[in-house]
């Protein structure tokens, strides 16, 4: 990690002012070691990491540490029965070596499996997660969740007991984790993943699983920022430096990519009910292909809303919609207001459940929210 626990609050202060609200940090710890150790004294050691998360929760920010430890290394796996190949490969990188992932003269973090069955390993991973919690830091990042058919206690089991009590310390407490292998029994534990992906078109899965929220990740791109907002994907944002590591640089220094986190935090904050509440259709509201553009509609029983990205060049976008199959109305008819990028009403009109309109002129890109509600 380049990062001291104490340079956290100023990174969770901009985070927060883009509309982020947790903040994942790796190599706090040597990695794929058990028991779990103190954070690294470098760092600011355990003290430094607990002032960190008490000072960025006055942010509103959660601090959230990256924990590997289904694999372990040389010096943690004969605690538990297993030894580890000197000659294996494992997850040794670094910008120096050549090549950066695992050269093969370079065997530093060489390891075995050895969760998620073992009683031993099940216990030392729970009391060090009981351990953060107490430290105030409740929220957990797993490093690649293995759900298995075993019976319990078993991988799920044990994300219940650190939930639980994290949960005790604080409702709010998230576990996150790489999922990987059973999405629909995952759902059960995982409210987020933080997997290696970047934006991909996920609305049929979102509609039916509202949970575990998939993450996109992006470091410069404003229209991927934008189509996972649509969406409600959950944004991993980690600008870099030029031949840099992933999150060494500040969302600042990518303009249009802050820009757009902004209006969408902002549009998400003003309609969190359909995102929270509401069902995805995606672009199945309309009765007609809305072409050169990204949509994502949401539907409560009286109301929906449209999130539509301008894909094509600079125009208005025209639409039809039939709104009976959708939402209810009284009366038949349907209040449409259009707003733009940020959250202000551009338009206001009546009309019948089917109609055909026309959003203003969006430039490349640009986001523009239309809401329809019975009347």
């Amino acid at each position: 990690m380049i990062y001291k626990f104490a340079d956290f609050p100023a990174i969770a202060k901009e985070s927060k002012e883009h509309g982020l609200d947790e903040l994942v940090y790796w190599f706090w710890v040597d990695s794929f070691s058990l028991p779990l150790p103190a954070a690294f004294a470098h760092l600011g050691g355990d003290q430094g990491m607990a002032d960190a998360a008490r000072e960025c929760k006055k942010l509103g920010v959660n601090i959230t540490p990256f924990v590997s430890v289904e694999l372990l290394n040389a010096a943690s796996a004969p605690k538990y029965g297993a030894q580890v190949d000197p000659n294996a490969g494992g997850w040794t990188y670094h910008t120096d070596l050549i090549p950066r992932f695992n050269p093969p003269y370079a065997h530093g973090y060489a390891t075995v499996q050895v969760g998620p069955l073992n009683p031993k390993w099940q216990e030392d991973v729970l009391v060090g997660a009981e351990h953060l919690a107490d430290m105030g830091i409740p929220s957990f990042c797993w490093d690649v969740f293995i759900t298995t058919n075993d019976p319990e206690p078993n991988q799920i089991s044990l994300a219940k007991k650190i939930r639980d009590y994290a949960r005790s310390v604080d409702p709010q407490a998230v576990f996150s984790a790489e999922e990987l292998y059973n999405i629909e029994v995952d759902a059960a534990v995982v409210d987020y993943t933080w997997n290696w992906t970047g934006y991909r078109d996920l609305q049929a899965l979102t509609s039916v699983l509202p949970v575990p929220r998939i993450n996109c990740n992006v470091s410069s791109s404003a229209l991927v920022v934008k189509q996972a907002f649509a969406d409600s994907l959950y944004l991993n944002v980690m600008p870099r430096k030029p031949e840099s590591i992933n999150g060494t640089d500040s969302i600042a220094s990518r303009p249009t990519m802050s820009k757009a986190l902004k209006q969408c935090a902002r549009l998400r904050k003003q309609f969190l009910s359909y995102f929270v509440d509401g069902t995805l259709i995606g672009d199945c509201i309309f009765t007609k292909p809305c072409s050169e553009t990204h949509t994502c509609a949401y539907v409560l029983p009286d109301r929906a809303i449209i999130v539509m990205i301008n894909l094509g060049k600079k125009r208005a976008v025209g639409f039809d919609i039939d709104m009976a199959p959708w939402t209810k109305s009284p009366s038949g008819r349907y209040e449409v207001k259009q707003y733009d990028a940020d959250a202000k009403v551009l338009s206001t009109s009546a009309t019948p459940a089917k109609l055909h309109s026309k959003t203003k002129v969006l430039d490349p890109e640009e986001v523009t929210i239309i809401e329809i509600a019975g009347r």
